[in-house]
């Protein structure tokens, strides 16, 4: 009695493999032959990638990568530009990995990078190659090289008012070669609905009640505010008591402005959804009030000690 399936007589081996055991059997009969069906080459792997893949046994170097590659690799290659071609390259590459139940996409908010990995499902991309969908347990790697320095969003660009209510965004920061961020003085601020879509209500960095804004007294400061909210527009003002303080604006949309912008002016702003500012602030020991109105309307506490 047979417990296969009669669908498994269908199957046929594989005609690549066909191919690959007669070349095997010409050379051994002495023939010149080129096999061209599995897509290796015709010469045997270099030796100083035999060494390293030797080294790299020795070395326990033997389980499971990562799904976008070791970083090592990627600076080995990064190095490899910039010493043979005299390119500037960082080893940019973010892997979405869908764990949810619903199809997604992630498209990355005010920085310049190749349409395809832009993640406008559908629609980004060049004549038939199209960004996809990320279907659930499916993933998607976005490469791009950041043009500038400064402060962006990524997001959900599907079902957006749902699942950017339910949590799918964030702040990207692009550095500065060379520079490291400092969480002591570098402030991200994210205005959002918090777990629905539509009118809602709204939070400051994934809380209804942010906990205060803790700062340190004489020192310069950046606030990076971002509205990730939909459909809302935020009005944020710093208060001393009912006074109205002062900051030095930095940036717009992830691009510095010019020194005649860049000017000192009253600490209030109104930005809608997708905008992004950066202020500087320093301010002397005490108690002050970040006062936001929106959807609903709250005040975060900024101790400065």
């Amino acid at each position: 009695m047979s417990f296969l399936a009669d669908r498994l007589a269908r199957v046929k081996p594989s005609p690549t493999m066909a191919i690959t055991a007669l070349a095997t059997e010409l050379k051994a009969a002495g023939r010149d032959v080129i096999a061209l069906s599995q897509g290796e080459p015709d010469f045997d792997t270099p030796a100083n990638i035999r060494e390293a893949g030797i080294r790299a046994i020795q070395n326990g170097e033997t389980r499971y990568t990562v799904f976008d590659g070791r970083i090592e690799l990627k600076r080995a290659i990064c190095g490899k530009f910039k010493r043979e071609n005299g390119l500037d390259y960082e080893p940019t590459q973010i892997t979405v990995v869908n764990r949810t139940a619903s199809p997604t996409a992630v498209h990355w908010h005010g920085i310049e990078l190749e349409s395809y990995f832009d993640g406008v499902a559908g629609f980004s991309g060049q004549g038939s190659r199209t960004t996809p969908l990320i279907v659930p347990t499916d993933s998607f790697a976005a490469r791009f090289t950041p043009p500038r320095a400064g402060t962006f969003i990524y997001h959900a660009h599907v079902d957006d008012l749902r699942q950017i209510a339910l949590g799918l965004y964030g702040p990207l920061l692009v550095l500065e070669p060379g520079e490291t961020y400092d969480p002591a003085t570098d402030h991200v601020l994210v205005f959002s609905q918090l777990g629905g879509g539509g009118q809602g209500v709204v939070g400051l960095n994934g809380a209804a009640s942010p906990p205060p804004l803790e700062l340190r007294a004489g020192v310069s400061h950046r606030l990076r505010f971002i509205n990730i909210g939909i459909q809302d527009l935020i009005d944020v003002r710093l208060l001393g008591d009912s006074t109205l303080l002062t900051w030095r604006p930095l940036a717009k949309d992830g691009r510095d402005l010019e020194p005649y912008h860049a000017t000192r002016r009253p600490a209030t702003i109104l930005f809608g959804p997708g905008e992004t500012y950066d202020f500087e602030l320093s301010l002397p020991r005490g108690d002050y009030r970040l006062k936001v109105d929106a959807f609903s309307d709250f005040e975060v506490m900024v101790r400065v000690r």
